[in-house]
């Protein structure tokens, strides 16, 4: 099922639509690799340390709201999603 830039722009409310979002798009924002390094890591007191602030949570939402567009089109010429490329 292919969801559109409402499902993912209402945030917390639509909670499947909002994990993807931020399994997917939140990541490419922090740093991949940084970002599952957080998912096991576990502060001095023993609480799970910061996946990301909340302007990192921001900025990813806004390049999905100004990219969403131009993502499904490639994405309908190709029939395949496209990774990020680097350099």
């Amino acid at each position: 099922m292919m969801r559109t830039k409402v499902d993912f722009l209402v945030g917390r409310l639509a909670k499947t639509n909002y994990k993807t979002f931020f399994t997917r798009f939140v990541p490419a924002v922090v740093d991949p690799e940084l970002f599952h390094q957080r998912l096991t890591e576990k502060n001095d007191d023993g609480e799970p340390t910061a996946l990301c602030t909340i302007s990192d949570e921001a900025f990813a939402l806004l390049l999905l709201e100004n990219s969403y567009d131009r993502w499904t089109d490639l994405y309908n010429k190709t029939g395949e999603i496209l990774h990020q490329q680097r350099g």
